[in-house]
C-alpha cells in the first residue's frame, strides 16, 4: 500500500477540497449557480436535514463551491474545518454568537474597524476631518474635542458612528452649531434623532455607510471589484 501523499502548500492553495470532474477532467472549480438542490427521496431529504448525511439542502446554508473553499482554507491553515462567510461582520457575529451567553462582557479597543475607518478613507479622499472624542488629544494630527459645542470652526457633516441610544442627543449637538446634516452610520437607527434633525433643516441619512456610498458614487467601489450599479443597489430609505 502506498503512503498518503504530502502536498505543499502552493499545491494546495490551489487544489485543496476539490476533486476534478469525473465526466468532463475539468480542473477548475466550478461555480454553482444554484439555490437549490435535489433529493433522490424523502429518506435522503430526512438524512440531509438531521445532519445525518453530507450534502446541500440551501445554498444560503452551504453550496458546493463555498464547501471546496472551505475545505480548502481548513487545509491551509491545518485546521479540522472551517466556516464562510458573506461579509467580516458575519464573521465576528458567528465567533461572538459561539463563545458568549447572555450576560458576558466584552471588551474592545477604541482602535477597532468603525469610524477611524471612515475617516481615514475620508481623509484620502480630500476631506479634512475635526474628530470629537472627549477621551483623547488628536486623531489623525488633528486636536479631538469634547463635543460638537467645543469645535470653534463651522461644521458641515456630522458623521455619526455611535449607538443608537446616544444620537438624539449628539442630533440635539449639531442642530444648536448648525452644521449643514448629518449621517448615522449604516445599522444605526434612531427615528427620533432623525426626526428632530429634519425639522431643524439639516439633511439627514440614516442607516448607510458614508465611505460605502462615497465610493458607489464616486466609482472607488468599482476598483474593489464590487458592482455599484447605481439603479440596482440603491436601498429605499426614510430619511436620505
Amino acid at each position: 500500500m502506498k503512503p498518503e501523499r504530502s502536498f505543499g502548500f502552493d499545491t494546495r492553495m490551489i487544489h485543496a477540497g476539490h476533486i476534478p470532474d469525473s465526466q468532463t477532467g475539468a480542473r477548475a472549480v466550478p461555480i454553482y449557480q444554484t439555490s437549490s438542490f435535489v433529493f433522490y427521496d424523502a429518506d435522503h431529504a430526512a438524512e440531509l436535514f438531521d445532519l445525518k448525511q453530507y450534502g446541500h439542502i440551501y445554498s444560503r446554508i452551504s453550496n458546493p463551491t463555498v464547501s471546496i473553499f472551505e475545505e480548502r482554507m481548513a487545509s491551509l491553515e491545518g485546521a479540522t474545518g472551517a466556516v464562510a462567510t458573506a461579509s467580516g461582520m458575519a464573521a465576528q457575529l458567528a465567533v461572538f454568537m459561539t463563545l458568549l451567553e447572555p450576560g458576558d462582557e466584552v471588551v474592545s479597543s477604541s482602535h477597532l474597524y468603525g469610524g477611524t475607518f471612515v475617516a481615514t478613507y475620508l481623509r484620502a479622499a480630500g476631506y479634512r476631518i475635526i474628530p470629537v472624542n472627549p477621551r483623547a488629544d488628536r486623531i489623525f494630527g488633528e486636536p479631538c474635542y469634547p463635543n460638537l459645542a467645543s469645535i470653534p470652526e463651522h461644521i458641515d457633516l456630522v458623521d455619526i458612528f455611535r449607538p443608537s441610544a446616544d444620537c438624539l442627543n449628539i442630533v440635539e449637538e449639531a442642530v444648536a452649531c448648525k452644521a449643514k446634516a448629518v449621517w448615522l452610520q449604516l445599522k444605526i437607527i434612531n427615528l427620533e434623532a432623525a426626526e428632530l434633525a429634519q425639522k431643524a433643516g439639516l439633511l439627514t441619512v440614516m442607516d448607510l455607510c458614508l465611505k460605502m456610498e462615497h465610493g458607489r458614487y464616486s466609482g472607488g467601489l468599482h476598483e474593489a471589484g464590487m458592482n455599484t450599479e447605481i439603479i440596482s443597489s440603491q436601498r429605499t430609505h426614510r430619511y436620505i
